[in-house]
């Protein structure tokens, strides 16, 4: 069921292929046959093509708690967030000090 769900995704072409209705369908197809890795990739783009949806952003954190456990999605959500409001290097200068972010992350 996969396969054929998704082979009739992938035909759709030009600018709808880009719609959040079938990213969604992507990433729910890719969902129910719990291949997260696919569907993180698809959760990224509704973030990305439609950012005014917050279905996007719940979609990647649900993904990041499968692939990584629900600390890692608590993370990339907050990081997300600040990304998003402050810009890269004040976010993660930001998140440093309050000591929400490992050291590993550089600052550039």
């Amino acid at each position: 069921m996969y396969d054929q769900s998704f082979l009739v995704l992938e035909e759709i072409e030009g600018v709808d292929r880009f719609s959040f209705e079938v990213l969604e369908a992507k990433y729910l197809t890719c969902k129910a046959a719990k291949k997260w890795e696919y569907a993180e990739a698809y959760s990224n783009g509704m973030r990305i093509y439609h950012p005014n949806r917050i279905d996007g952003w719940i979609n990647k954190a649900e993904c990041l708690c499968e692939l990584h456990g629900a600390e890692k999605a608590g993370e990339a959500s907050i990081y997300s967030k600040c990304l998003r409001v402050m810009g890269a290097k004040d976010a993660v200068m930001n998140l440093k000090q309050m000591d929400s972010l490992p050291d590993k992350i550089k600052v550039t």
